[in-house]
Order: structure tokens, then C-alpha cells, then sequence
């Protein structure tokens, strides 16, 4: 009994030592599931496209995303992924379509289960470039900024950031959005957004040609310094704060709970119609 316990021992203690070597050479790998277990690793790659027209950004454990303007002549895409992610680029005709799905995978030791699952994936067009249209609708924290597009339809779980944005078109944010919704300096005929219970920030944007409509259920929404034709805010349960706002022709609100809180330009054109069980303030 007493020579098994210390033949025990002594495995135990080379089976540590054995480990700390292995973990010193860099033997804690990332392992996931397809048609068996393989050792992931991480992939970084550049892809330039010629005459991109359209960005169409879909799928799942695509990490975050980033479609910007910079200082190239061809679209750019760059790629800091792991095979376990399977992202694929194609463009076809103009349209640069960008999809995703994550295998299931694991770190052996690791509470970060998914820190190898999440590539970051940046898309860098010309100058100057307008596009026809760009469609998101990944499950990622998504970034946007100083872009030109004639259309633009999001439908995306995770955060969603617009900055320096300017579209031809109505911006088209539906029902799916769970993450954050930040608008900064964008500018497009109308804003469209159905979202759950995520807040919304919109700042510094115009939206002047036809009719907005913001509708939240659970998240509050937060408007400052933007100019407006016509605005429909539909709450469920929301605090709703607007600041300096210029409504070119009408503004309604309305809201089963939560408080308004706002500043607007005088104007005659704008009617509040709260519903019971809200608090509101107002300043003109």
C-alpha cells in the first residue's frame, strides 16, 4: 500500500513537470470540432478587389468588423482570423460578400473558451468611393465610418457604430439589433430602426429629406444636436432624452413607460403624445 502510494507520487510530480514543459513550449492549443478534433491557430491574410460596387458582410463568429474609407486604389480586405472561423471572401460582379461560421471549439485550461473564435475582419475602400449598397448582418460588433453608400440595411445581434456616414438612401436598422446603436455625424433622407432592448445613441445627424421612425422597446434612447423632417418615436419601456433637436415638420412620442426628457427648436409643426404611466419633460 505505502510503495503504491509513493510509486503514485512520483507519477504524479513527473506528469507535472512533463505539463509545465509542455505549456512552456507553447503546448496549450485551441482545439475544435470538425469532422474531429484539430489544433486551431491563428491566420492573418490580405485580399485587394478591383471595381467593388457593393459590401455584403454575413454570417456567425466573425469577431468584429470594420468597413472604412482609406488611403488605397483598390478595396481592401484584411483578415485576422483562425481556421476554426472559416470566413470566405468572394466578389462577384462588384459584390464583395464576407461570411462566417464558427466551429465549436475550446482552450484546455482557459476560461476564454472563444478568444480563438473571434477574427477581425477590416474592409478599406478608395477614397472618395461611393457605394451602391452595404447589407450587415453578422452576428459581430460592427464599425462603419467615414463611408458613402447609397443604401444601407443592418441587421446585426451584436453593437452596432456609425460614424461620418453618408447615405443617399433611408438607413435600415430592423428587429435583431441586441447590442448598442451609435449614430455620430450621419446623414441620410430618413432613419429606420427597430430594436430591442439595446439603447440607442443618435448625434450630430441629419435626417431631412423624408420620414424617421425610431422604435425601442426596453433600451433607452438618447438624441442630441440632429435635425429631423418628420419623427416618430414609438417606447415600451424606455427613458427617452432628446437635446436641441430642429424638426423641420412634425415630431411625435410616444412612450407605455419610462420618462421624456428633451430641449427642441420652438416650432408649431411639433406634437408630444405621451400615453398614461409616463413621466415627461419638456423644454422649449
Amino acid at each position: 500500500m505505502k510503495k503504491t502510494f509513493i510509486f503514485g507520487v512520483i507519477l504524479l510530480v513527473i506528469g507535472g513537470v512533463l505539463f509545465s514543459i509542455g505549456l512552456g513550449n507553447g503546448g496549450l492549443k485551441s482545439v475544435y470540432w470538425d469532422d474531429g478534433f484539430k489544433v486551431d491557430a491563428r491566420v492573418s491574410k490580405s485580399v485587394n478587389y478591383q471595381d467593388v460596387s457593393e459590401i455584403d458582410v454575413n454570417g456567425n463568429g466573425m469577431g468584429p468588423v470594420v468597413i472604412q474609407q482609406g488611403d488605397t486604389t483598390e478595396t481592401k480586405v484584411r483578415l485576422h482570423a483562425s481556421k476554426s472561423s472559416h470566413v470566405s471572401m468572394t466578389n462577384h460582379q462588384g459584390k464583395l460578400t464576407i461570411t462566417g461560421s464558427g466551429s465549436s471549439g475550446f482552450i484546455f485550461g482557459s476560461q476564454d473558451f472563444d478568444s480563438n473564435q473571434q477574427p477581425i475582419v477590416e474592409v478599406t475602400v478608395p477614397a472618395k468611393t461611393k457605394l451602391k449598397s452595404i447589407t450587415l448582418g453578422s452576428d459581430s460588433n460592427t464599425t462603419v465610418q467615414n463611408v458613402s453608400t447609397k443604401e444601407l440595411n443592418v441587421n446585426t445581434s451584436e453593437d452596432l457604430t456609425l460614424s461620418h456616414v453618408g447615405v443617399s438612401g433611408t438607413i435600415y436598422v430592423k428587429d435583431g439589433v441586441y447590442g448598442s446603436i451609435n449614430l455620430n455625424d450621419v446623414g441620410a433622407k430618413s432613419l429606420d430602426i427597430d430594436s430591442g432592448d439595446n439603447n440607442i445613441l443618435i448625434e450630430n445627424s441629419r435626417f431631412d429629406a423624408q420620414n424617421s421612425q425610431l422604435t425601442t422597446r426596453d433600451g433607452d434612447l438618447t438624441l442630441r444636436q440632429n435635425t429631423w423632417r418628420n419623427l416618430t418615436i414609438q417606447s415600451s419601456d424606455a427613458n427617452v432624452d432628446f437635446d436641441q433637436q430642429n424638426i423641420l415638420k412634425t415630431m411625435q412620442v410616444r412612450a407605455e413607460d419610462g420618462h421624456i426628457n428633451g430641449q427642441i427648436e420652438p416650432s408649431k409643426h411639433v406634437a408630444l403624445r405621451p400615453m398614461l404611466r409616463m413621466v415627461m419633460y419638456l423644454v422649449w
